[in-house]
Parts: structure tokens; C-alpha cells; sequence
């Protein structure tokens, strides 16, 4: 399994709001508690030097063994 850096600052675009600079983690864990639909999965995590993370990604990290659970 590839490492990932929760700590890695990104930046989260949700459709109709302001791009929100926050950690990889909780950029995922807002994507993961936002309303089912649209706007849950059209939400994109931008990582510098990286592809865009889409939804079906955003979701296989957030399902990964060693994703943190609590803060």
C-alpha cells in the first residue's frame, strides 16, 4: 500500500462555493459527510503535482486501512 500524507495541504473545490485550503484528511472527510448527489460527487481535491482526485478516489482513500478516523 502507497503511503499518503494526510497532513498534505490541498485545495477542495465544491461546485457553487470557494476553493478551501485544508489537509488531504479533511478535505476528504468533508467530501465524504457532504449531501449525496451532485455536489458530493462532483466535489474535486487538487494536490500539487498530483491528478485531480474525483469522487470514486476521494472515496478509496477515505476507505483506506490507515486513513485517520478521529482528529
Amino acid at each position: 500500500m502507497d503511503l499518503i500524507d494526510y497532513n498534505e495541504v490541498v485545495r477542495l473545490l465544491i461546485a457553487g462555493e470557494e476553493v478551501q485550503e485544508m489537509t488531504l484528511a479533511e478535505a476528504v472527510w468533508t467530501v465524504m459527510f457532504l449531501e449525496v448527489g451532485r455536489v458530493r460527487v462532483s466535489a474535486r481535491i487538487l494536490r500539487d503535482g498530483a491528478p485531480v482526485l474525483r469522487f470514486t478516489e476521494i472515496q478509496a482513500i477515505h476507505d483506506r486501512p490507515d486513513f485517520p478516523r478521529s482528529g
